[in-house]
Order: C-alpha cells, then structure tokens, then sequence
C-alpha cells in the first residue's frame, strides 16, 4: 500500500494580512462613529422632549397663575414702569413714539397706539378693530438683568426685544421699521442685588423682601431646574438665594452647593411667549407662541454698532432681512410717487428670505433646523399711514420660522442705498410658508426687485423650538 506524502501548507500571505487588517480598520472606525452620532441622536431626543414638557408646564402657568392677567399691566402698583409722561398705557394694545415719551400723541404721527388712551376721548386710538400689538412677555429676562424701562424720565435702556437700530440700515432719513417689539413683565424681581430696591418699585412701597420672593417666583416660573447630577457646565447659572448673587458654571457630576448649604437653582431650559392680544375689544384672549431656549444668555453689551454706539441684547442678533424675496413682482398693489411699481415677490418666494449685515458685524450663527422671527416693527403712526405697509402685511409682528436649508454666508454684490462700508448676505429657505412679505419695488424703466424699505430678522441660536399656543386668562 502506497502512502501519498503530506502536503505542505503554505501560510498566510502579508497581501491576506493587510486585507484583513483593512476590513476590520473599517468595521471599527464605522462603529466608532456610531458613538458621537447616538450622543447627537440622544442630546437631540433630550433638547426635543424637555423642550415639550416645559412648553407644556409654561402653558399650565400661564393659566394657573394667570400670568397674562390685563390687570397686572395696567397697575401702577404692580407694573409701575407702564406710565408715560402722559399717563399710563397698556402695553398689549399701546406703545409710545419713543422711549420717554407720553403714550397719548397729541400730534398724530408718534406711536402706532391702538385702543383706548387711558380714557382720554379726546385722542381717539389710530384703529378700533383687529388684534393688539406683537410684544415679548419676558420677566426672566428682566428678573436677571435688573433692567426695567422708565418712560417717565427715559434713562438707563428700554431693550426691546429684537431691536436692529445701530445695525440695520436706516431708510433714508427715517429709522428703519426694527424699532424691537415692547419686552415687557408684570412681575416685579431684581437679582441683581435685592438690597437696593428699583426707584420704580421702591416709589410704590416694594421693599427688599418683597421684590426677594418675586424674584424666586420668576425662576420657578420660567425656567426649568435641571437635574442636580447631570448638568451642563457650559450654562451659566444664577443663585437668588444668595446676596449678593453668584455667577458661574455648575460641576457636571455633582450640584453647586451654596454656603449655606442648599443647592444652587441650576436650569438650562428656559421660556419666554411672544403675541398679541387677539382682540382689542377682548383683554383675557392671547395668541402667540412658546419659545422654549437652551442655555439661553441674559445680559445686555456696549457695542459700537456700524450705524452709531448702541447697546447689544446678549444673544439677540438683529439683521436687515427681505422676506419673500424674488427678481420679479408676482402681486403688483400699486405705485409710489416716483412710478416704481410696489409689490410682493412671486409664488416661488413665499419659503425665502434673504438675510444681510455689515461686514464689520461677525457672521450670524444660522443653523439649519434653528429658528429665526420676524420681528419687523414700525414706531411711527405716520409711516405706516403713509402706506409703507399697504395691503393685509402689518408693519408690527412676530412670526417664529424654522430654516430647512441655507447657502453659505457671501459678500454683498447690490447696493440697496443707505449701506456704511462692505454687506455681506445669505438666502434661507423655510419649512412653512411666510405669513408676511417684504413690500418689493422694481424701477418704472425695468429691472429687477428690491425692498422698498428694510424690515428685520432675529437671530437666537438657543431657540430650541417654538410652540403656537392661544392664552386665555380670567
């Protein structure tokens, strides 16, 4: 019997090597991205349901508490800072022509005030009918900065909420219609330093401990505690418990504790509402929207702004914005005085918005799935009877949108009239139609459209999400 002799075996080549470090080189490196994409994944579903919990619980306070109570407005007691040199004003249906002005115009041409002046027949309002005017209803905002405006005197900073005056381009020789919404608070709180009490509140009798607990009422209105071991320490953080206040950035293991032994109030989600009242005749009915922030910043910055020194909203970026713009006019309403025909861009329009700024500011923080709001706002009666907002497009509004997709920020190739030095621009592109439009002009000799004034665009990367919601109160 013969027996055949082993064969030898040859072993494994380098090329197998090398082949089989590489396929596995892939399978590790596509399960390593798996991590920081679950983190992005698992830090969005967090942002998306604390978010809707604390809509939810911003809705139920507002109720509750009664919180948009027209009453609290219109006490002098409870909101002394809504009296003007000519008398008090309800801020939901009434703004002055400027801060430190009366809010009943004897000339006709100030403030856009609408329903009753404080009932002064003499001066009948500018309408009778339709809703109030957009406001920010923002007392976190207030509670933290100290800031509250004194129209009697008009010194220290009215901050509106979304004002573009110093960067956006005036409109010839009149302001551009981004005066900012009214922001306003009917809760009386300063954290500042509790032991020197507001001159607005102090003149109606509020004393340090009084103004204490409605400080703390603030925080436990509108914000939301985070938990005590796992929390941000890129948020800043503020302690009412403590006099004076301390500022800073929370362990992301264990809780802040205070010298005396009790936990810092860490958040990091925050709320605010922007609307108006429904109706004018109607005070206990309020549509608007929820506006929920992450990591939000409060503070207000000296700047010098490309149209003058001004003071800046921390977090609160204000650029010139034409909203449904297009080449061409698809709604031709009329003509001004020059035979420009006035407009509205074409169907194709009404998701776009082109947004420009300064090349000296720094390039707004535009992201996609971020929210930006038209916060387009015209002070002056005058104008707006003029016709600088014809049709059913109001000259004061806030309407949130969230951006789907958006070019990459270029230089500014058209002059509009009025610019200081270089512009730079970006289009945005959003997931639900626009519920106003610029007004647009194209020349009587031909040539394409451009805005016949500049309105305004607010920029807020901590917006989180926007939840429309109508307010009734008793």
């Amino acid at each position: 019997m013969l027996r055949r002799a082993a064969r030898a075996r040859s072993g494994i080549t380098l090329t197998e090597i090398l082949i089989s470090i590489m396929i596995m080189g892939v399978g590790v490196i596509s399960l390593a991205t798996l991590f920081p994409l679950g983190l992005i994944r698992l830090r969005n579903a967090q942002r998306m349901s604390r978010g809707a919990l604390l809509a939810e619980s911003a809705i139920s306070d507002l109720g509750t508490r009664n919180l948009l109570s027209k009453v609290s407005f219109t006490d002098s007691y409870i909101s002394p800072w809504y009296v003007s040199p000519s008398g008090a004003f309800d801020p939901w249906v009434q703004d002055t022509p400027a801060y430190g002005a009366g809010a009943i115009d004897t000339s006709k041409t100030g403030a856009d005030g609408v329903g009753a002046y404080s009932g002064d027949t003499s001066f009948p309002p500018t309408r009778s009918a339709g809703p109030g005017l957009p406001v920010a209803y923002d007392p976190l905002w207030r509670c933290i900065t100290g800031i509250y405006p004194d129209a009697l005197s008009g010194t220290g900073y009215e901050t509106r909420f979304g004002s573009g005056i110093g960067f956006v381009r005036p409109d010839g020789t009149t302001a551009a219609s981004v005066h900012g919404l009214q922001r306003i608070s009917n809760l009386q709180a300063n954290i500042n330093d509790v032991t020197a009490v507001p001159a607005s509140l102090s003149s109606y009798g509020a004393t340090a401990a009084t103004v204490r607990q409605n400080t703390l009422s603030v925080m436990q209105t509108f914000i939301s505690p985070e938990d005590i071991v796992l929390q941000d320490p890129k948020g800043t953080y503020i302690d009412p418990n403590n006099t004076p206040s301390r500022l800073g950035s929370p362990s992301p293991v264990v809780p802040d504790m205070t010298t005396s032994g009790s936990p810092e109030n860490d958040w990091r989600f925050t709320w605010f509402f922007t609307g108006q009242q429904s109706d004018l005749s109607n005070g206990t009915v309020f549509d608007g929207d929820v506006v929920v922030c992450e990591n939000r910043p409060f503070g207000l910055d000296p700047v010098t702004a490309p149209y003058g020194n001004t003071y800046q909203v921390t977090g609160e970026t204000v650029v010139e914005a034409v909203w449904g713009y297009s080449t061409s006019l698809g709604v031709v309403v009329g003509t001004d005085g020059s035979g420009n025909n006035i407009g509205y861009g074409n169907a194709s329009s009404q998701r776009t918005v082109w947004l420009r700024w300064p090349a000296s500011m720094p390039d707004p923080d535009v992201k996609v799935g971020g929210f930006i709001a038209d916060v387009t706002y015209e002070r002056s009666a005058a104008i707006i009877r003029a016709g600088r907002f014809p049709s059913f497009y109001s000259g004061q509004r806030c309407h949130w949108y969230q951006i789907a997709k958006k070019t990459e920020a270029t230089a500014e190739t058209i002059s509009l009239g009025g610019e200081v030095g270089a512009y730079r621009r970006m289009t945005v592109w959003l997931t639900t139609p626009l519920r106003a439009q610029s007004l647009l002009m194209t020349p009587s000799g031909g040539g394409a459209a451009t805005p016949a004034h500049p309105e305004a665009a607010l920029i807020m990367p901590s917006v989180v999400n926007v939840y429309p919601r109508t307010i009734y109160t008793r």
